[in-house]
């Protein structure tokens, strides 16, 4: 499997996307930010072994980020792409968090779903369907 093999996603082909996603990032060895937590932030005492996990996680969180939003459509009602809505929301929930005011990873993903037009009914259908979160 390589990149070039992923459809990309348009709202009715979610549950496959999701899974060449992932089929690709665990071959590429940047799966580690989908299956582990981000680790603590780094202060000055932080051992090499944590610095080290942690420079591993950002890495494959940036480059997991990188593929998805490379295999995503461009289009998002005619004015922003479906990436670009959802980053919105995630930067919009970190500056909310800032002030103190933080909002659940679960919530923030029910409110991006819901914000999506109707064309990507299946793609809310198939998220809410699955067992895993």
């Amino acid at each position: 499997m390589n990149f070039s093999s992923i459809e990309t996603l348009n709202g009715s082909n979610y549950k496959k996307w999701k899974q060449d996603i992932e089929i690709l990032l665990g071959l590429m060895y940047y799966d580690l930010a989908i299956r582990e937590e981000e680790s603590a932030t780094l202060i000055e005492e932080s051992t090499i072994e944590q610095k080290v996990k942690f420079e591993k996680w950002e890495k494959s969180n940036r480059m997991g980020l990188l593929i998805m939003k490379k295999a995503m459509t461009e289009t998002f009602n005619g004015t922003t792409s479906v990436r670009e809505h959802i980053l919105k929301m995630v930067h919009t929930a970190g500056k909310l968090k800032e002030l103190e005011v933080p909002i659940s990873d679960q919530f923030l993903v029910h409110m991006a779903l819901n914000s999506l037009p109707a064309k990507f009914g299946q793609l809310k259908v198939s998220y809410n369907t699955q067992k895993e979160k």
